[in-house]
């Protein structure tokens, strides 16, 4: 039903169920020059010819006739999220009043945030979800919305930004839109006729303006720390405009242009909605194709909350402890590894299921021998994530729809704290099990009940570290359904702590267990070959028995692409890649990449064979040999030193941006300041000139990863849509802040963290004494707080704070 507060202005409920408590309040907030209610309704040509809808401060003009008008939040969404209440936020951005109409709102959009924010604490109860639909400029307010939260002393704002679990945006500019210029026009032209104007609010749409580069940065942080789901929906057709008071002024564009509408990370999967500025947010009824796509995304988060809302059932235990349960399973950052991993080469990885161990074992086939659980191991760099993440999704997509649960870990030694510890991992499972079946969520809940009422959320997190695994594994042996649930955990061997011979224990015990009791729980583990891990009754799958035909395809395919020939001579390089390879891809990818830079620099292919047939055949040999000391000057040495020390020892992988900033403090000698750098031959003024020089310093072994999804609608991105430190405020899709700089793989950051030889001679011929250099974190953790105090004492940077 409609709620009773109807304005013009603030927080007005239009459809809240009659019976029960919501577990969703859906918050849509409008645009510049918008209407709470119109901003919302399609009006037909009938409606338009019989039915002018009046100015009024109440949403009953919206009329509920079909054939005249549809105002969607109340006449459509209902039918899709039954137990949700649906506000509309209403605030003055009228650029433009007659002066019969009164003087326009002075108010920014971020005094209008603050006005919006509190009036909506006022409306709802703590703990209750909230899934924010913004159009334009609507878009900009809310993210001032959620930046307000995060600084708030106030717990009731705070709430709001931890119950946020998603934000759809339609045509919202997030850099700013090209009518501010036009609206600039017509204000001008007003002027002429009298009429009253807000230029903050035409300011703050400039392209480059400060604060909206505040609010993305803001935003993009906030994003990746509280993981909630963003939607992205463009404007697909231009629209016409005309001024009032200039009848020939007409101007066709797109009020916000693709570059602006779309903020530049992955996880938005950006899509447009046939329309112009104002028609993607109207809709005439529930067959709109437009309205399917953005009741579709908003059915799919209400469907995720509607099953957490199982637990509210339970008696004696309120939204906002089951709410406090749920984020505290969640962490950002659960599937950064699994989204990190490139998608093997298409014709490869399909000998898995030719092998009767992992036949066996989907099939839960000789059961009474092994289980349910089966191990894949390898050499480093042998492609065990890969496999493991083509199964995974492979498993997930066979499964999808049906009652077996499906949930996966790729421990990331190079991610957050929680990536790659058995906290993290038990978490991450249980929230995964727990959305797909949320019959299991009241036993956790009780087994938590007491500690809620004892305990605050901080040492709730140390109480996880103990009871969690305990919590995990009575889920399995209490269940009485017929469930099938399939595990994956990947990278045992980046686990901090128990450590990977502890975990392999642990799920050995918990397949042995759950099987005597009639549980079919299913679990594939993948680890390095050493330390050596024997599990009784558990088929192993070694890696470098079965990649020899994937790797001699990929030298192939490879050396094509690069434009080799067929001769006996080439015939000979790739046998030679392949045998020396022993099964590890990652040594075949460098010497490829080698081979194609000495090919392409003249050499002929004798010299290509004479060169391979030299190249160590181990890692961390072969490390050796592209970073060899005598081949860099000192100064080259040193900046290649530092340059790996931020990144191995950053505690999560940099944003592309950032590292423009860190090639110039990591100079002999820094600037001292953001003028200086700009004006010296050190200076990176594109982010492909950047690039270049990373892969030249780092000698191939740090990447510029981009964060893609292979199939968004695949369940496992219903996920967390997440991406490593990638931040959401970025303008361009391929760079900036959706790209971050990390070693092509954890060996490269095993070989400089534990030293060694090569960390001696490279300290010696760069100038360092053995004092300076007693081991390369310590020494690197000098370094990165030098570049910090260097980086302090810039005099922009004062400028820059009093400046925001």
């Amino acid at each position: 039903m409609a709620g009773a507060g109807s304005s013009r202005t603030g927080a007005s409920i239009v459809y809240e169920r009659e019976e029960g408590e919501p577990i969703v309040d859906i918050v849509l907030v409008h645009g510049l020059q918008g209407h709470p209610f119109k901003t919302w309704t399609y009006v037909s040509w009938l409606g338009q010819l019989f039915q002018k809808l009046k100015d009024d401060k109440n949403q009953d003009n919206v009329k509920r006739n079909p054939k005249a008008s549809t105002f969607w939040p109340r006449d459509l969404l209902p039918s899709n999220c039954p137990k949700a209440r649906i506000i509309v936020l209403g605030y003055d951005t009228v650029v433009v009043k007659l002066p019969s109409g009164g003087k326009t709102n002075r108010n920014n959009i971020f005094m209008h945030g603050k006005d919006l924010l509190n009036e909506l604490s006022r409306t709802r109860p703590l703990g209750r979800r909230v899934i924010f639909v913004a159009h334009s400029l609507g878009g900009i307010l809310v993210k001032e919305m959620l930046s307000n939260c995060s600084t708030s002393n106030s717990h009731e704002l705070q709430d709001i930004l931890a119950s946020t679990s998603a934000v759809i945006f339609l045509g919202t500019p997030h850099r700013g839109s090209s009518v501010a210029s036009l609206g600039a026009v017509a204000r001008k032209a007003a002027s002429f006729f009298l009429l009253d104007t807000n230029p903050s609010i035409i300011n703050s749409l400039a392209l480059k303006d400060a604060d909206l580069s505040r609010c993305q940065d803001v935003f993009s942080s906030l994003w990746a720390k509280h993981d909630f789901q963003v939607k992205t929906f463009q404007e697909a057709l231009e629209f016409k405009f005309k001024f009032k008071g200039l009848p020939f002024v007409t101007v066709r564009a797109k009020v916000v242009p693709d570059y602006s509408s779309c903020i530049g990370d992955p996880r938005e999967r950006a899509e447009t909605l046939h329309g112009d500025h104002r028609e993607i947010c109207r809709f005439d009824s529930a067959n709109c194709p437009n309205y399917k796509k953005v009741s579709g995304e908003l059915k799919k988060i209400y469907i995720q909350l509607e099953a957490v809302d199982y637990a509210l059932e339970i008696p004696k235990l309120d939204y906002a402890s089951s709410a406090r349960i749920e984020r505290f399973l969640r962490f950002p950052g659960m599937q950064n590894r699994l989204k990190a991993i490139n998608s093997p080469l298409l014709n490869t990885c399909g000998w898995l299921h030719r092998v009767q161990a992992y036949a066996d074992w989907i099939a839960r086939e000789k059961i009474e021998e092994h289980h349910g659980l089966l191990q894949i191991v390898g050499k480093p760099g042998s492609g065990k994530s890969t496999i493991m993440k083509r199964i995974f999704e492979q498993v997930l997509s066979k499964f999808h729809g049906t009652t077996t649960c499906v949930a996966g870990f790729f421990f990331n030694q190079r991610g957050s704290l929680l990536e790659h510890s058995s906290l993290g991992m038990f978490r991450s499972l249980l929230y995964q099990i727990l959305r797909f079946h949320p019959q299991k969520f009241p036993a956790l809940l009780k087994l938590q009940e007491q500690e809620l009422q004892e305990y605050d959320e901080h040492q709730i997190s140390e109480l996880y570290l103990s009871n969690l695994r305990d919590m995990f594994q009575d889920l399995f042996l209490d269940q009485q359904s017929d469930t099938r649930t399939i595990i994956f955990v990947d990278a045992l061997d980046e686990c901090d702590e128990p450590g990977s011979r502890e975990i392999a224990y642990f799920f050995r015990h918990l397949t042995d267990a759950a099987y005597s009791v009639g549980v079919r729980l299913d679990v594939c583990l993948s680890r390095r070959d050493f330390p050596n891990v024997l599990l009784r009754d558990c088929p192993e799958v070694r890696l470098e028995k079965f990649t020899r035909c994937d790797i001699e395809y990929y030298i192939s395919r490879q050396l094509e692409i690069a434009g080799f020939g067929d001769n006996q001579t080439m015939k000979l390089i790739q046998r030679e890649i392949a045998d020396k390879a022993d099964g590890i891809f990652l040594w075949v990818i460098l010497v490829i990449e080698k081979t194609i830079k000495e090919r392409d620099n003249g050499r002929n292919e004798k010299y290509l064979l004479r060169e391979i047939r030299r190249l160590p055949a181990q890692l961390n040999e072969l490390f050796t040999e592209l970073l060899d000391p005598s081949k860099m000057s000192k100064s080259e040495l040193r900046m290649t030193l530092r340059l790996y020390q931020w990144a191995v020892l950053s505690t999560s992988p940099l944003r592309l941006r950032e590292w423009h900033h860190i090639l110039a403090f990591i100079q002999d000698e820094p600037p001292t300041s953001l003028a200086e750098w700009k004006d010296s031959i050190y200076y990176t003024a594109t982010d492909e000139q950047l690039v270049k020089q990373l892969r030249v310093i780092s000698r191939g072994l740090v990447e510029v990863k981009t964060h893609h999804y292979d199939n968004p609608d695949n369940p496992s991105d219903v996920e967390d849509m997440r991406s490593a430190g990638a931040g959401a405020g970025s303008l361009d899709s391929s760079s900036g802040e959706s790209r971050i700089v990390q070693p092509i793989h954890e060996s490269v950051r095993a070989f400089f963290v534990e030293g060694g030889e090569w960390l001696s001679k490279a300290s010696e011929i760069a100038g360092y004494t053995m004092n300076d250099i007693v081991s390369f974190c310590a020494q690197g953790h000098i370094t990165l707080m030098k570049c910090c105090f260097q980086y302090l004492a810039i005099k922009e940077l004062q400028e820059l704070c009093d400046a925001r």
